[in-house]
C-alpha cells in the first residue's frame, strides 16, 4: 500500500502535534546513478512509525537490514515466478485436453473398426509403410481433421518412446479392453433392472472352420411392458 496524499482526507496525510506527517517523496529512492525508484517497502506493520522528523533516514536504515534485504529477495524471487508457474499450469491444462481429445478419436477407431468386425493391426506398422492396419490408417486420415490428433501423432513419429504413444498396439488394447468392460457392465445392469430376460443362442462355423457361440439376451422392463398392455 503507498496511497498518495491525494487519496488522504483533505487531500493531506495526517499530522502530529508538531505539524509533521508522512511525504509522498519518500514513496522513491534516489539511486547512485541519480535515477528515482519506487521503493517496494517502506511500511512498518508491528509497531507503526510516527516520528516524521527523522522518517527519512529511518526508512534508509531500514532497508539495509539483514531481514528486509532477505524479504526482498525473496519477494522477488516470488514475482518472477508467478507469471512462470501460471504459464506451466496453463501448458498443463491445455495438455489435458488435448489427450482427453486425442482419446475420444481413437475410441471412436475401436468403436467403428468393432462394429464391421474389421482388423486392427497388420503385418507393418512403421510410420513409413504405405499401409500401417487399420487402426492406425483411420488415426492417420482423421489427424487431417483434427488439430490435437495431428500434434500427437507428430511428436510420437518425432519423439518415439520418449514420449505417451495413445497409438501403439498396447494402448489399442487397453482401449479395446476398457469398451467390452463398459459394454458388459451396461448389459449387467438392463439385466438387473428388467421385469424379464430371455436367452437366445446361436451357433456358426467362421473360416477356420471354428464353431463361433452367439448370445443374444433380449430385456423387457416393467415399464415396456405396462406401455405393451396399454396398447
Amino acid at each position: 500500500m503507498q496511497p498518495s496524499s491525494s487519496e488522504m482526507p483533505e487531500n493531506c496525510f495526517p499530522k502530529d502535534s508538531h505539524g509533521r506527517s508522512f511525504h509522498d517523496n519518500w514513496f522513491w529512492k534516489k539511486l547512485s546513478s541519480g535515477e528515482l525508484i519506487r521503493r517496494k517497502k517502506c511500511h512498518w506493520v508491528c509497531d507503526g512509525f510516527a516520528e516524521w522528523k527523522n522518517g527519512p533516514i529511518k526508512i534508509m536504515r531500514h532497508e539495509i537490514t539483514e531481514n528486509r534485504v532477505f524479504a526482498s529477495i525473496k519477494a522477488s524471487y516470488k514475482e518472477a515466478a508467478f507469471p512462470l508457474i501460471s504459464s506451466l499450469k496453463e501448458n498443463e491444462m491445455k495438455k489435458i485436453v488435448q489427450n482427453k481429445e486425442v482419446i475420444r478419436h481413437l475410441i471412436g477407431i475401436v468403436l467403428y473398426l468393432g462394429r464391421h468386425c474389421l482388423p486392427f493391426r497388420g503385418h507393418r506398422e512403421g510410420w513409413k509403410d504405405d499401409i500401417r492396419g487399420n487402426f492406425k490408417d483411420l488415426a492417420i486420415l482423421l489427424a487431417n481433421y483434427s488439430p490435437p490428433l495431428s500434434c500427437h501423432l507428430t511428436e510420437v513419429q518425432i519423439r518415439g518412446k520418449h514420449t505417451h504413444n495413445f497409438v501403439s498396439w498396447n494402448r489399442q488394447n487397453q482401449l479395446i479392453l476398457t469398451i467390452a468392460t463398459n459394454i458388459r457392465n451396461t448389459i449387467k445392469n438392463e439385466i438387473l433392472n428388467a421385469t424379464f430376460f430371455s436367452l437366445f443362442l446361436d451357433t456358426t462355423f467362421d473360416v477356420s472352420r471354428k464353431e463361433q457361440l452367439s448370445l443374444v439376451i433380449p430385456t423387457k422392463t416393467l415399464r415396456q411392458l405396462r406401455v405393451k398392455n396399454a396398447k
